[in-house]
């Protein structure tokens, strides 16, 4: 298998290790999950190449809050307190929101003041022993 699309490869990894979903509808909501943290990461992606990254920085609210705004809203808590996307569990769309998390909050420290949930999940998710190892 010969897989050269990024978004492709993400699905294809999160389906292997069961972070898609456990039913069609938490898979395409993965999917639209996915997808909308993709749109997030435009200012993450540019911002190496910016020459103007201190104006950058400061346009980090107003371009990331369409999509930070509605997945904030999506995130629920289970009752041990966990974060999530989803009810049965850690989902690609979990580690795909505390990765970008962790890029705005390098270029940005308080780029998630306005975003508790989101702040809490990318801990979580930070803090699980594979993750940590990574990073």
């Amino acid at each position: 298998l010969k897989l050269v699309q990024s978004q492709a490869m993400v699905r294809y990894v999160a389906q292997r290790g069961k972070l898609w979903g456990t039913s069609p509808e938490e898979s395409v909501l993965v999917d639209m999950i996915a997808e909308g943290i993709k749109d997030a990461r435009g200012i993450v992606v540019s911002f190496p190449f910016s020459v103007e990254q201190e104006s950058l920085v400061a346009e980090i609210p107003m371009r990331t809050r369409k999509q930070l705004g509605p997945l904030e809203s999506m995130i629920h808590s289970d009752e041990d307190g966990s974060l999530g996307f989803l009810l049965s569990g850690l989902s690609a769309a979990d580690i795909l929101l505390a990765e970008l998390a962790e890029e705005l909050t390098e270029m940005s420290p308080g780029a998630l003041s306005g975003y508790p949930k989101i702040s809490k999940l990318h801990k979580q998710v930070t803090a699980l022993p594979q993750i940590r190892a990574y990073l």
